[in-house]
């Protein structure tokens, strides 16, 4: 069974990260901040990282860069509710993290799938690029 590692401090939005990643059969791990999330990455395999550009205790960014240092060929997506992530500038410093696929929170179970799926197949699938808008990661 593949893993996914999940760093995102909102608590609601991690859980529905995990439930819809554990309905497409992935193992999923959760953590509330950056610096957990990289010791955990330390220790552990991961197929796949997702992040919130905007976690705590190290951002998105931050966790990005690191991974790209210590871990080069981990697979990432990000994810991000800022308002700045619509911005050309903000996807292409996304795409310079060596980030696979970036969603636009909210985004729907299916383009969390979808992007999850072409990311561990090696697809450039959903690349860096704002996701479709729903459920995931509104406000609870």
């Amino acid at each position: 069974m593949r893993s996914v590692l999940v760093i995102v401090t909102k608590e609601h939005l991690q859980n529905d990260i995990r439930r819809t990643l554990a309905r497409n059969g992935l193992r999923v791990t959760t953590v509330s901040n950056g610096q957990e999330g990289l010791q955990l990455l330390g220790k552990a395999s991961f197929d796949l990282v997702i992040t919130d550009m905007l976690a705590e205790a190290r951002n998105g960014i931050e966790v990005a860069k690191e991974i790209a240092v210590e871990f080069p060929t981990q697979p990432i997506v990000a994810v991000s509710g800022s308002s700045l992530a619509d911005s050309g500038a903000y996807q292409k410093l996304v795409t310079q993290l060596g980030v696979n696929s970036f969603l636009h929170c909210p985004f729907t179970s299916r383009a969390l799938a979808e992007a999850v799926r072409h990311v561990l197949q090696g697809s450039p699938g959903n690349p860096v690029r704002p996701g479709r808008r729903a459920a995931i990661g509104s406000a609870a």
